[in-house]
């Protein structure tokens, strides 16, 4: 078996959230930061306050797993990854499918 295949059927084994959020990871934390600032000027406009972030993060240096709760002024939103990027973007997600 080739390399590209081991990856794709390694892929594949994991849950779709998983998929999801490796994809995220791979796409770039620039793409991340511009969603984070574009998802805070719009809320900005429409409420007239900023979002916040809560961090947290658990389990060894190596392989961490980051919760980022960002606080609206509709509600609070968490999202979690492997890295804070992602755990903003997978939390400003939820905030944009809860948006009012």
């Amino acid at each position: 078996m080739d390399v590209k295949s081991e990856i794709r059927e390694m892929f594949n084994s994991l849950e779709k959230f998983e998929q999801i959020e490796l994809l995220k990871e791979l796409s770039g934390a620039t793409k991340s930061s511009q969603y984070v600032i574009e998802f805070s000027n719009k809320h900005l406009k429409k409420f007239k306050s900023n979002i916040e972030f809560s961090i947290l993060q658990t389990g060894p240096q190596h392989c961490p797993i980051v919760k980022a709760i960002v606080h609206t002024a509709y509600g609070e939103y968490t999202g979690c990854g492997t890295s804070k990027e992602v755990a903003k973007t997978n939390a400003i997600d939820l905030a944009n499918l809860n948006w009012k």
